[in-house]
């Protein structure tokens, strides 16, 4: 059995009309996605232009402000130590702001290695609580086998006492 050419072929292997209905309600969900699709990609575009003109407007003030600046050097004798004490105060705030935001995440894994660290203090009590508990199970082990060699002492002279009275 073949599908006549006018119907697609995932068509063809739907039966009934619920599969039909199935198919055109899939058919405008996908269509719907593809509008969104497109009303998504226009706002990015949107935006894109957006930020374009807002870095290309402050790139002109910057550029203006310099250009003022220039023509105020030039145009005087004295030097404008009022503006340039400004000018390097704000670059020392803009280099401290991006120095602290760089060594943010180095600082914060410094302290949290800090907080694992053991106190040296502490080291050298365990090793001493340590060293005298290995002292004395040593001192326990030579117990145990002095006792176990005498107890084997005892047990030879008696074997050889029972020989001899054979």
């Amino acid at each position: 059995m073949t599908a006549p050419a006018s119907v697609p072929p995932a068509a063809a292997l739907l039966d009934g009309a619920a599969s039909q209905s199935e198919l055109a309600a899939l058919d405008v969900k996908v269509s719907n996605l593809d509008g969104d699709v497109r009303e998504i990609n226009d706002r990015l575009l949107g935006l894109d232009v957006k930020i374009d003109k807002a870095i290309t407007s402050l790139a002109t003030e910057f550029r203006s402000a310099l250009a003022s600046l220039a023509t105020q050097l030039t145009e005087r004798n004295k030097t404008p130590w009022p503006v340039l004490i400004s000018a390097a105060a704000f670059m020392v705030t803009v280099l401290g702001g991006v120095g602290w935001q760089t060594l943010s995440p180095v600082r914060d894994d410094v302290n949290a290695i800090k907080r694992e660290l053991v106190p040296r203090q502490e080291v050298e009590f365990r090793y001493s609580v340590n060293d005298k508990r290995l002292t004395q199970i040593e001192a326990e082990q030579r117990e145990t086998q002095r006792r176990h060699i005498d107890e084997l002492q005892r047990t030879i002279d008696r074997l050889e006492l029972q020989l001899k009275a054979r």
